[in-house]
């Protein structure tokens, strides 16, 4: 888990998964990307996580699975919103 959390809140860890015909929708109550994750995973081979940190990843390539599944892939994390738009743009957005 490469996630980060309010320990002040009082509110354990949580995951919300919705599956349609339309969307699949995930959310949790991490604090969220910083500029340093967006960086990363809009680049290959790019990763905010340090060698060594023993968090998976670090490739900069498992965001890019998102593409299997849906051609514009949305991100809300405040104060970020953005959706990767490859029909639109082209591949990767």
């Amino acid at each position: 888990d490469d996630c980060s959390y309010d320990a002040e809140s009082g509110e354990p860890p949580q995951l919300h998964i919705e599956c349609s015909d339309e969307a699949l929708c995930s959310w949790h109550n991490e604090r969220g990307f910083q500029p340093k994750d967006l960086y990363a995973m809009c680049q290959v081979g790019e990763s905010s996580k340090p060698a060594g940190s023993g968090k998976i990843g670090r490739k900069g390539i498992g965001f890019k699975s998102v593409f299997q599944i849906s051609d514009a892939p949305m991100l809300v994390s405040p104060p970020f919103q953005f959706c990767f738009d490859t029909v639109a743009r082209g591949i990767f957005g």
